[in-house]
């Protein structure tokens, strides 16, 4: 081989190797790029990643309120608070109505669902558990969440059994005739007894009514029709035997005369008096009647805690505070007394009434001519046994400059409690034997006080000296009365 070929073949084998290294060197450098190009994208995914992650960790500590594209019972509360929610859908229940129609006639009115009582506290529960256990994937808050359903029924906290009529107090309220059963009626002119015959009214049941607004709201037919079948009716018929019976016993009724004991005094029920409070109830006695009749009696009779008129031994008119003395009848034992004598065979039956309070002497005759007088401004005492005054003295009664209620001597009509010879009065501060002892109004009493000096009754001496409450007398006066006083004599003391 000569040598220009050698050269030639070193030539190209060196041209072949640089070649080869350029090569090696170019991929070397190219590969690097990709490295390092990869390595920046992985580094933003990632950093991307956590982004994602720190928002969507955000997003669900700091939400309150319900996650996007949520809806209860098909409305979106997406972005609403549980409140929020709460508010709005009571407001919108509440805005339901009712229909209720009136077939025969026409008449339409609406109830509210607000007039039924919901129960609230279940559906409060009920969105507060909903916000506080709904869920959302990462997926879903990055991309479209999907639907979240939530559903709750308004009608299973409806409380039927606190559904009253008040509920229903402005319905029906125009030309409303009320139905009414048949009675026995006594004409209080002039004793007729005849017997009233029912009434069909209009007046919606109440029961009916209530059955079917809960038909209605369970079904979901919000329309309600009454017919005249769903009307009140009338109970007690005119063909009732025991109308029959009652209108024949107070035919035997009309004619009756009862003579009544009443309060120490006689009175008589018949004629128009008598049948204005006959009726075809029970005990043939009608209520409103007696509660009228009864009445004035009372105001005629009772004398105890009432205020009456009096003519001071001074010779001045004024009016008596009420005390412990007298009358009260008790109206209820004394219709069940009145009844009695009605449903009695006799024509002319005999009857007492009952009290509350029994009295001393005739109601009407109380204080004529005996009693016992105190002024308390005159600090006076009189004693009149049948109009003849038999003591006349200067006493000293509670003190009143204190104000005290305990040193307060009452003004009143009183009875005696009882009388006692040789008793000790004793109180806080206090403890005074006695030889005559006569309480009339509680611890407050008659009775002598012998360390008084006779000076001292009468006058002033109770602006500033006066008793405990007790009228003080001299041991004279106080032996005079004792032998005078008994239950039966009202105490005075004005």
């Amino acid at each position: 081989m000569n040598k220009k070929l050698k050269l030639t073949i070193i030539i190209i084998s060196i041209l072949i190797l640089v070649t080869a290294i350029g090569c090696l060197a170019f991929v070397y450098i190219s590969d690097k790029k990709e490295k390092e190009r990869l390595e920046a994208e992985r580094i933003a995914y990632e950093q991307q990643l956590q982004r994602e992650q720190e928002s969507y960790d955000n997003f669900l500590k700091d939400s309150d309120s319900f996650y996007p594209n949520s809806f209860l019972n098909n409305n979106e509360i997406s972005g609403m608070t549980p409140d929020e929610v709460i508010e709005a859908y009571k407001n919108d229940f509440n805005n339901e109505k009712l229909t209720i129609i009136v077939e025969d006639t026409g008449d339409e009115e609406s109830l509210s669902f607000a007039a039924l009582n919901v129960n609230y506290e279940n559906f409060i529960k009920y969105v507060k558990n909903s916000y506080k256990n709904q869920e959302i994937s990462k997926e879903e808050f990055l991309g479209e969440a999907s639907r979240k359903d939530y559903a709750y029924d308004f009608i299973n906290d409806i409380d039927m059994d606190a559904f009253t009529e008040e509920n229903l107090s402005d319905f029906f309220s125009d030309n409303v005739a009320m139905s009414r059963d048949a009675y026995v009626l006594v004409d209080p002119e002039s004793g007729e007894v005849t017997i009233e015959p029912e009434v069909f009214g209009n007046e919606v049941s109440f029961d009916i009514l209530k059955e079917k607004v809960a038909e209605a709201l369970s079904t979901r037919d919000y329309t309600i029709k009454v017919t005249s079948d769903d009307y009140v009716k009338p109970v007690i018929l005119s063909d009732d035997p025991l109308l029959s019976e009652r209108k024949a016993t107070l035919e035997k009724v009309i004619d009756k005369e009862i003579s009544i004991k009443l309060c120490g005094e006689k009175t008589s029920l018949s004629g128009k008096e008598l049948w204005s409070i006959l009726d075809g109830s029970d005990d043939l006695i009608s209520d409103k009647a007696y509660e009228s009749y009864i009445s004035k009696v009372k105001s005629k009779y009772d004398s105890c805690y009432f205020n009456r008129p009096f003519t001071t031994s001074y010779g001045d008119e004024i009016t008596l505070e009420h005390g412990n003395y007298g009358w009260v009848i008790d109206a209820g034992k004394t219709k069940e007394i009145i009844a009695k004598a009605v449903a009695s065979s006799s024509s002319k039956p005999s009857v007492e009434v009952a009290y509350s309070r029994y009295g001393q002497r005739p109601a009407l005759h109380e204080f004529n001519d005996t009693y016992i007088e105190v002024s308390i401004s005159g600090q006076h005492v009189w004693a009149y046994v049948n109009g003849e005054c038999l003591l006349s003295d200067d006493i000293i009664s509670g003190e009143i400059t204190t104000n005290d209620p305990e040193t307060t001597t009452n003004r009143g009509v009183f009875r005696l409690s009882y009388k006692q010879l040789k008793a000790v009065l004793r109180g806080a501060d206090y403890e005074e034997p006695v030889t005559y002892w006569m309480p009339f109004d509680g611890g407050i009493g008659f009775h002598d006080a012998t360390w008084r000096d006779d000076s001292e009754f009468g006058g002033e001496t109770y602006m500033g000296n006066g008793s405990h409450g007790c009228v003080n007398m001299r041991l004279s006066s106080a032996a005079v009365l004792f032998d005078i006083i008994d239950k039966e004599i009202p105490i005075i003391v004005w």
